[in-house]
């Protein structure tokens, strides 16, 4: 049988080896949550050199118009223009939406043309 002491000192050495390993592994699932990239596809309603606004229809919900903000760091495949159909991968800032990357789909008569 064990001494109320001896007892006293088996749980102290218990919790003290095993309380900051708990809190270090529950700070590692915190830090360890990766950011979900967000997308947004539509039409290119406006442009300018520091946004672009793109709006989208889904069957059975009213329009969405959705403006990102375009910094040096965006990086844009294709050449877009208004009315172009475009993807745009953002994150959200303190300024609002910023766009991380923006790839314009190509229109339906481009696909048909020949190659030469």
């Amino acid at each position: 049988m064990l001494t109320v002491p001896l007892y006293i000192a088996v749980l102290a050495v218990l919790l003290t080896t095993a309380g900051p390993s708990l809190g270090r592994a529950q700070d590692l699932t915190d830090q360890a949550k990766p950011e979900t990239d967000t997308f947004f596809s539509g039409n290119v309603v406006e442009m300018a050199a520091d946004h672009v606004t793109v709006s989208r229809a889904v069957l059975g919900k009213p329009p969405e118009k959705r403006t990102f903000k375009i910094t040096p760091a965006t990086k844009t495949e294709g050449k877009m223009k208004n009315k172009s159909r475009v993807t745009v991968r953002y994150a959200a800032s303190d300024e609002g939406e910023l766009a991380v990357s923006i790839i314009v789909r190509p229109d339906k008569a481009e696909n048909g043309k020949k190659k030469d």
